[in-house]
């Protein structure tokens, strides 16, 4: 930010750590544009591939873009077998419950209208924010358009702290989602809280 002062951009902190999906709802809060991307911290997407994901938000040829890993393929990197095994089941699990064929259903690269994604209404706070919005989107019978990105995964080693838990959870919300519209623990219940901006009606 100290790089780029004329970019007019907003930080948010949390006390405490509050996991993916509640921070995604925190920055809708905040979010004034027309579109929104999903960006994790952790170095392993490329923000240079963002243009082509907005071009056909920007368009009107669709309101959700994913980026998907599978369409342009990382060279070999350690546990690519159990990461593309892991993939197939999540793509496998979509396609069961909807019928779509996504091919990187749980990429981090996810590009929405703003007032789409404020209007699903989304409950989880961790990781199975990525299935969550996807059954949403899908129930609704919003088209997914997928462009290829780039990918350089990070191991342990570099500081990946992800769990088999975190991995597993998404899987089940799916079916949760598909099958009540409730939270990944199955019961409906409202979101948790985050603090609207000053300007916001």
């Amino acid at each position: 930010m100290k790089k780029h002062p004329h970019f007019p951009i907003t930080v948010l902190r949390n006390e405490t750590t509050r996991g993916k999906g509640y921070c995604v709802r925190k920055a809708l809060a905040h979010a004034n544009g027309d579109f929104a991307i999903v960006q994790d911290a952790d170095l392993e997407y490329f923000p240079e591939d963002w243009a082509g994901l907005l071009e056909p938000l920007v368009r009107g040829e669709t309101d959700v873009v994913y980026g998907s890993r599978k369409m342009r393929p990382s060279g070999p990197y350690p546990g690519r077998a159990m990461f593309d095994l892991a993939l197939a089941i999540e793509n496998t699990a979509l396609w069961f419950c909807y019928g779509v064929p996504l091919t990187d259903v749980a990429t981090c690269y996810k590009a929405f209208r703003t007032d789409l994604l404020r209007s699903l209404e989304l409950m989880s706070d961790g990781f199975a924010f990525c299935p969550e919005v996807t059954c949403r989107l899908l129930s609704r019978g919003v088209p997914i358009v997928e462009r290829p990105i780039r990918y350089l995964p990070r191991t342990r080693r570099d500081g990946k702290k992800k769990s088999k838990r975190a991995t597993c959870s998404p899987r089940s919300t799916k079916s949760r989602v598909a099958a009540s519209g409730s939270g990944p623990d199955g019961a409906r219940r409202r979101p948790a809280p985050v603090k609207p901006r000053k300007d916001a009606s």
